[in-house]
């Protein structure tokens, strides 16, 4: 495995777009640390945040797409066990960049509790669930996928205004301690990279879906 995720890394430059994609992917973090620090306690920035995976995703999905590795052993390795190990470490990155921002939050903030805290660690448990269902499904079922994607991020936009007021919040902020809460996070990243592992082994003989490529791979497939 670690052999592997080596060549990943070494591959991943030769992916499509590469380049864009890493400035989009920036930007995106930019953007989520910003929304972060000035709108402390809103959770739309974890949106952002969160993004690392799906950019990831699509850069693996982009290599497996070529004939070199469509003819290689290694083709199978990354549209299951590689592209969920590498989903497991960016959701790592990411999470951890949030808990850094929530300590700034409280130190700029002194009216940012332990409530604040924890209604942000749920948000964000919830979020990637949903990314990692969706990154699970897209390439192979890419209409249907983003539909429910993007009704569930609405959804989570709108409860997260009206969280406070939220019974299932409000219970698991008064019930679940700060640490237990950061603790959990860790345990759905870790739940939701082995979901994504056994589903993309269940849909690896399902072709990619065209329509989740941009044009310049579609004509290749």
């Amino acid at each position: 495995m670690i052999r592997q995720l080596k060549i990943l890394f070494r591959l991943l430059p030769l992916s499509n777009r590469f380049k864009i994609s890493i400035i989009a992917m920036s930007f995106m973090n930019i953007l989520g640390i910003a929304m972060t620090l000035i709108y402390p306690g809103a959770g739309i920035g974890i949106l952002f945040l969160m993004m690392g995976p799906i950019w990831m995703s699509q850069l693996i999905t982009s290599l497996t797409v070529s004939d070199m590795v469509q003819a290689s052993p290694l083709k199978k390795a990354l549209q299951t066990r590689l592209v969920a190990a590498a989903t497991f470490l960016s959701l790592v990155v990411s999470y951890l960049l949030v808990i850094v921002l929530d300590g700034i939050n409280r130190y700029l903030y002194p009216a940012y509790t332990d409530t604040e805290s924890i209604y942000e660690r749920l948000e964000c448990c919830i979020i990637i669930f949903l990314f990692v269902l969706y990154i699970s499904f897209c390439y192979k079922y890419f209409v249907l996928s983003s539909i429910v994607f993007f009704i569930g991020i609405e959804t989570i936009t709108m409860l997260s205004s009206f969280e406070r007021f939220n019974p299932v919040h409000h219970g698991i902020a008064m019930n679940v301690p700060l640490p237990l809460m950061t603790l959990i996070g860790f345990v759905v990243i870790c739940l939701s990279s082995l979901m994504q592992y056994g589903i993309t082994c269940l849909l690896y003989r399902k072709p990619l879906s065209k329509a989740a490529q941009c044009s310049g791979l579609r004509k290749q497939m």
